[in-house]
């Protein structure tokens, strides 16, 4: 006489115990899904703050950059030129205009 199994569980229907389990994974995986998105816009949106703050520090500092240069090659076409009273007169009023600009 064979001995037949009684069907009392999951252990009866391995097709219905393989899809009962996917459930399960699936069901965690949309709760971990929506634990982390959040977590991770806000992430994302904490990261691209800080970006912009550096992009602006930095591209202020390469326009202060720029400034001192423009004013090093004005004084050195200046020099270039020759020195008279009418050209020393705009130099200064030139550097204290850039000074204040810079500051």
């Amino acid at each position: 006489m064979r001995k037949h199994r009684k069907s009392t569980g999951s252990a009866a229907d391995p097709i219905t115990d393989m899809a009962a389990t996917m459930a399960k994974v699936m069901a965690e995986r949309t709760r971990m899904i929506h634990e982390l998105l959040p977590k991770l816009a806000l992430a994302v949106a904490a990261n691209e703050a800080i970006q912009q703050k550096f992009m602006t520090a930095v591209l202020t500092r390469l326009s202060r950059i720029e400034t001192m240069v423009q004013m090093i090659i004005g004084g050195q076409i200046v020099e270039a030129e020759g020195r008279s009273p009418v050209c020393e007169e705009k130099v200064k009023k030139h550097v204290q205009e850039a000074e204040a600009f810079i500051s």
